[in-house]
């Protein structure tokens, strides 16, 4: 009976390839492979004709027989018992060294993927994944620090424009008003500081962004009840534009509480903010 397994180590072997690369031409699995060699399967019949074709030998070489020619000069010329040759069991992924004993080397799987390395690249290879680890966390580290540095500007370039807008805005009003000139002056630094901090921080989203959020709530009325006839469509419209006229009402007093009162909160934590920042490139 034909040693399958022997037969398929010894043409891999001689022609350097290892069992993934062999199952990947058959379309089958490295494990698939690692079976036939030891012995565990057989190979059906369009495997071993694939075989035959990769390593170009026939069917009779494959099963065992020879040439008549090299039988007769075989039978008539003694020849010495010939040793049998080590079967390689795998090769080494890394070094592409062959294995002979499945001591020498480990088997993992990654991914779906057989991965075989032997003994003396276990240990590299373990390096090779720890400093590609680290390299990734720099990477990550480094697109971090860019990304906080883009935020950063932008916020100070929205927070000049805002500064200057509201210096501008303190200054006109000021002078219309006919306000004393340190009051003037006083109102004018106020806004610029005010308007930079204030505009800095929405952008950069931080607390600041929270307390204005939270004067922009809509506001809620409870329902009306009416009763269906002339009289009662006529008060739930009456109603409904009461409660309009109301919400806008109050909408626009909220939205310059809370102008006033985020723009206050901004000029307090701006330096604590702009120190997180900073320290977060």
């Amino acid at each position: 009976m034909t040693d399958y397994g022997t037969k398929i180590a010894e043409l891999r072997a001689a022609n350097k390839m290892t069992q993934a690369q062999l199952g990947e031409q058959l379309n089958v699995t490295s494990q698939a492979v690692s079976k036939w060699e030891n012995g565990l399967s057989e190979p059906d019949i369009e495997s071993i004709k694939k075989i035959c074709e990769i390593f170009h030998i026939s069917f009779d070489e494959f099963f065992g027989a020879e040439p008549k020619q090299q039988e007769a000069e075989e039978s008539s010329t003694p020849q010495a018992p010939a040793e049998a040759p080590a079967v390689v069991l795998a090769y080494c992924d890394t070094c592409d060294k062959p294995l002979y004993n499945p001591k020498e080397y480990q088997v993992t799987i990654e991914n779906g993927v057989q991965h075989t390395t032997c003994l003396e690249c276990v240990p590299k290879k373990a390096q090779a994944k720890q400093q590609a680890a680290e390299q990734a966390r720099v990477r990550q580290r480094n697109a971090e620090r860019q990304s906080n540095m883009r935020d950063l500007r932008k916020g100070m370039l929205w927070g000049i424009l805002g500064g200057v807008g509201l210096a501008v805005l303190a200054l006109i009003g000021g002078i219309v008003s006919q306000q004393d000139a340190w009051l003037i002056v006083v109102a004018t630094l106020l806004g610029a500081y005010g308007g930079f901090a204030m505009l800095t921080q929405l952008i950069w989203t931080n607390s600041v962004w929270d307390v204005f959020c939270f004067f922009l709530k809509t506001v809620k009325w409870p329902g009306v009840i009416f009763t269906l006839d002339l009289e009662g469509i006529f008060f739930l419209i009456f109603v409904k534009i009461l409660f309009a006229i109301l919400g806008a009402i109050i909408g626009v007093l909220l939205f310059i509480l809370g102008f006033f009162v985020t723009w206050i909160y901004a000029m307090i934590i701006f330096p604590f903010a702009l120190i997180k920042e900073i320290r977060e490139l």
